[in-house]
């Protein structure tokens, strides 16, 4: 009994903790007070950091979206795989990859000896130029080899944001006394399509030109090759020699001359007007056309590409020097174009209004005329692994007069011609392009000295 009492003695005594005396003297010391200080430090500390952590965080979540959002419009951006991947093939060097870039076979159908790794560098100045030389079956007092218009290309002289100009000179090394002689040159005002070619194909993507100066006149559709770089064949077709053949084109035959020009072309329709010096005789010549032409839908549209379907009609007034109108030429082309292959069709009629007269005096006629031509060319890459291509064509020159008078105003008997040519051209490198072709007139002769039934040629195109 003795031991529990002073432990029920304490209990009794617990609850005089509480009462206000005893609170009072638990107060806090001041130990305690400095104590509780520095856990408050320690705890508004750790709030801050608390803070900044959560801030970073943040942070990294808003650039986590944001590279996850590049990286979708990159994946967006990709064109997706025609078919099914093929099992990865033994990679070739680097070296060798970079060494040959891959083109269509339309591409070299357009410009055979042309750098395509220059083709997506568009500004700049360019210098280049081409020559060729050709050897033909000699008949009459014709060379069997000679030596063709020497030409430098001075590719955007001057440019600017709107402006640029170029020139192409040509040199003539015929006879004893060489030439040097302005084929191309002009200043060109340009909207939207900085692409302003010396000559060739020049609707090449959307845009406004206005140009002054001398320059090949876009009329029909083989305006594009008058230079023997740019010519898949080595002779021009009919409606080039014969039709415009006065307004000849110091490189390779067709309308060339001096004025102002303006051309363009906006959802699928192109058009080109001129007014220039005449390309016949003393006078003007003011004409133009107009296009339209279909690219392929499925893939992405680059300037080296052919559309599927292009046409176009031509006209051309040719005026004396009394305004009166001398000559009517007018033009319908047509092209298509699908895989390896190419079919160009055109078609030109001149109705003179004014008689040639002979140096006699003699009135031989109106020289009124039609010519056409159908040129199918073939790329045989795919086919051959050989940068080699093939064509025919077959084209008629129908004169409505009995007699021609050329320049020396000498007059020669003329008939109807039908002619067949056949040929290759292969591309030895990126600077040498051999092209070889026969052609047959199936017997039907006109009485002009120079002129062969049955002709076999081969060329050499060199550029630079």
């Amino acid at each position: 009994m003795n031991i529990k009492c002073p432990i029920r003695g304490v209990a009794l005594l617990a609850p005089l903790a509480l009462l206000p005396g005893a609170v009072a003297a638990t107060q806090a010391t001041p130990d305690e007070d400095r104590i509780r200080n520095i856990v408050e430090q320690m705890l508004k500390q750790k709030d801050k950091q608390m803070n900044q952590l959560e801030q970073r965080v943040r942070e990294l979540e808003q650039l986590t979206k944001d590279q996850k959002s590049e990286i979708d419009q990159l994946r967006a951006a990709k064109p997706a795989p025609a078919q099914a991947a093929a099992p990865a093939a033994p990679s070739k060097p680097a070296t060798q990859a970079a060494a040959k870039p891959a083109t269509s076979p339309l591409s070299k159908l357009i410009l055979p000896a042309k750098k395509v790794e220059a083709e997506e560098d568009e500004s700049g100045p360019k210098v280049g130029g081409f020559f060729d030389v050709t050897a033909q079956t000699k008949t009459g007092n014709q060379q069997t080899f000679n030596l063709g218009v020497v030409e430098l290309d001075l590719d955007r002289i001057v440019e600017s944001e709107h402006f640029a100009a170029s020139a192409a000179l040509d040199w003539f090394p015929y006879g004893t006394d060489p030439q040097v002689q302005i084929g191309v040159a002009f200043v060109d005002f340009h909207m939207y399509d900085d692409a302003v070619p010396v000559r060739g194909r020049i609707f090449q993507e959307p845009g406004f030109h206005l140009q002054a100066g001398t320059f090949d006149l876009p009329f029909s559709s083989d305006y594009q090759f008058f230079a023997s770089k740019d010519r898949l064949t080595i002779t021009p077709p009919v409606t080039t020699q014969r039709i415009q053949g006065s307004g000849i084109n110091p490189s390779n035959g067709g309308f060339n001359s001096t004025g102002v020009r303006t051309y363009g072309n906006w959802n699928n329709i192109s058009y080109a007007l001129y007014w220039t010096d005449s390309v016949y005789d003393d006078g003007t010549s003011i004409g133009g056309r107009i296009g339209g032409f279909m690219n392929n839908p499925y893939r992405v549209h680059r300037r080296s590409d052919l559309p599927i379907v292009d046409g176009g009609v031509s006209v051309l007034f040719d005026l004396d020097t009394h305004e009166q109108t001398r000559n009517q030429v007018y033009s319908a082309d047509l092209s298509f174009n699908y895989g390896p292959f190419r079919l160009l069709n055109e078609v030109l009629w001149r109705n003179s209004l004014q008689p040639q007269v002979a140096s006699n005096g003699a009135d031989y006629g109106k020289p009124s005329e039609v010519g056409y031509h159908v040129t199918l060319i073939a790329n045989l890459q795919k086919w051959l692994e050989h940068d080699l291509y093939a064509y025919t064509r077959f084209q008629q020159w129908f004169p409505h007069y009995d007699y021609v008078v050329d320049g020396d105003g000498n007059a020669y008997k003329v008939r109807p011609i039908p002619q067949l040519s056949v040929g290759f051209g292969y591309r030895l490198n990126t600077y040498l392009t051999m092209k070889f072709e026969y052609t047959d007139s199936f017997d039907q002769k006109t009485a002009e000295p120079d002129f062969q039934t049955r002709l076999g040629m081969a060329q050499l195109v060199a550029t630079f």
